[in-house]
């Protein structure tokens, strides 16, 4: 067995860190899906294994959790009436993945020069798809951003359980299917 660091999030958005044995990194995200967190890495070696990863940025992607994670917290500071730019720098600052809080950092400053919020999430395809961006468009343009971030939170939501009912239910039918010892 290899130790393995890890970083997650819990449902309230901390971040947990640790470490976990195991035979590959795959077990490890299980694990921690079955612990009810969300896990944003995880790397081969030591705790200290992981931060040297980290410091040299070699995460360069934001996981479905994330966004979802980016999509309720938005949602939760539009509804409480902060304006969008400190909005923003608020959520660049929460986001651990340096990655993603860049991307955060751009959108902010597309957004200050003037441009839609939409057309600065669609400057970012990788992380956010066209059916956000477009949603996000409506929600500008009829004046009801809260309640499209709202849906939107909830699609992701939605869309993850289903991705780790599949995950647990292809789990359970490969352990179904072995046949028990014999004793």
């Amino acid at each position: 067995m290899t130790a393995f660091s890890y970083r997650a999030r819990n449902m309230n958005g901390l971040l947990v860190t640790g470490m976990m044995e195991a035979d590959s990194p795959f077990p490890v995200r299980e694990r921690l899906d079955a612990q009810g967190l969300i896990p944003l890495s995880v790397v081969k070696g030591g705790m200290a294994a992981g931060r040297q990863a980290l410091s040299a940025g070699l995460f360069h992607g934001v996981t479905r959790q994330e966004v979802m994670l980016f999509t309720r917290q938005f949602h939760t500071l539009f509804k409480a009436g902060m304006n969008m730019e400190n909005l923003l720098t608020t959520l660049a600052h929460q986001t651990r993945n340096r990655y993603f809080s860049q991307q955060i950092e751009r959108i902010k400053a597309d957004v200050s020069s003037g441009s839609s919020l939409a057309n600065a999430f669609a400057q970012h395809p990788k992380i956010f798809d066209e059916l956000y961006t477009s949603m996000i468009a409506t929600g500008e343009e009829a004046g009801i951003l809260e309640q499209v971030l709202e849906q939107l939170a909830k699609r992701r939501r939605t869309s993850n359980s289903r991705s780790n009912r599949r995950r647990s239910t292809r789990r359970s039918s490969s352990s179904s299917s072995r046949c028990p010892p014999r004793s």
